[in-house]
């Protein structure tokens, strides 16, 4: 519950600030840091009931015509693929509600030209009461958010368990090799290479959503600020989260030609004469196919934190902007 408070929306101004506080007034269930935390501890018990629930009815009541030994553990793992996959692809929904929320935050205030021209004359740092506008939209969108993002952590915690119990399963019945055999084979590197694999999955799969939470809001927050017309506004969001849905689409699909591509140059060119073995080269070959892969992350971060960076910056000038007699 920790990392909850960490990446909570009031961390990014001062919510008891007397001209900024007003802002997050008419927000139910998490108009203060206190109650936005405990609606979030509360999502993740009702989320983790849910799908725990789920997996011991899943374990419990499948019956198959044929059972074999590992036949519940097999259900088992088939209900925690399916969760993790449900985590997957039902995100976009927290995404699509992040985007209206903090638009609509925007909006409520694009329109009031009075309000503004006084915002202009007091000393609200532009950087607080755009962080203050952005944080109304995402503690609104928090309530489906942190509910997705609770079942892609809980999902990763339960393909955990049901990989011990596998592992369990397989120690009792003398299928898991001792420490001396697994000292004496390569699993050393496979296993290296298979946990390596496993956190840069890992931190796409739990972390770039916060970061993408952050980089989403910024975009529907400069989108709403420059663009008054309701419907050209929200045509154009569209556009660019579908933009932005194709970049990383891109990106991905970038990172696993150039891994392959690097991995068969190793494995077949630069290594492939007599002089090494087959399994050296193809050691070789993973290790820099998983080049592209464990850069990713670094990537994406950088690429996100910029462009949330470079929105925020365009939002606050647009704002503060003198107009009129001021300019």
């Amino acid at each position: 519950m920790q990392l909850l408070n960490r990446i909570s929306p009031f961390n990014t101004f001062d919510p008891t600030h007397p001209l900024l506080s007003y802002v997050i007034r008419d927000v139910r269930g998490g108009r203060t840091p206190e109650g936005l935390g405990r609606y979030s501890t509360q999502a993740m018990w009702v989320v983790g009931a849910l799908m725990f629930g789920g997996l011991a009815l899943a374990v419990g009541l499948y019956d198959p015509y044929y059972p074999d030994t590992y036949y519940r553990y097999q259900a088992g793992l088939i209900y925690g693929i399916a969760t993790v996959g449900v985590s997957i692809g039902f995100f976009i929904v927290a995404d699509l509600v992040t985007l209206f929320y903090v638009a609509h935050a925007i909006r409520a205030e694009i329109n009031r030209d009075v309000k503004f021209e006084l915002l202009r004359t007091t000393t609200v740092d532009p950087q607080d009461y755009m962080a203050s506008r952005l944080a109304l939209g995402q503690v609104r969108a928090w309530r489906v958010y942190v509910i997705l993002i609770g079942l892609r952590w809980l999902a990763t915690l339960q393909a955990v368990l049901l990989a011990l119990w596998g592992m369990v399963l397989l120690t009792i019945d003398g299928n898991w090799p001792s420490l001396s055999e697994w000292l004496q084979s390569d699993a050393i590197f496979y296993t290296a290479f298979f946990t390596l694999a496993v956190v840069i999955f890992l931190i796409m799969l739990l972390w770039e959503p916060i970061w993408r939470f952050r980089m989403l809001s910024t975009l529907a927050g400069s989108l709403a600020t420059r663009i008054r017309p309701g419907f050209l506004m929200w045509t154009l969001l569209a556009g660019a989260y579908l933009l932005v849905a194709l970049l990383q689409g891109a990106l991905a699909a970038g990172v696993t030609t150039l891994g392959a591509w690097w991995s068969n140059l190793v494995f077949e060119h630069l290594l492939g004469s007599s002089e090494f073995q087959w399994e050296f080269r193809q050691q070789a070959g993973l290790v820099a196919g998983i080049v592209p892969y464990a850069v990713m992350p670094l990537v994406v971060w950088f690429a996100q934190a910029r462009f949330s960076g470079w929105r925020v910056n365009v939002a606050e000038r647009f704002i503060f902007m003198r107009r009129g007699d001021d300019s």
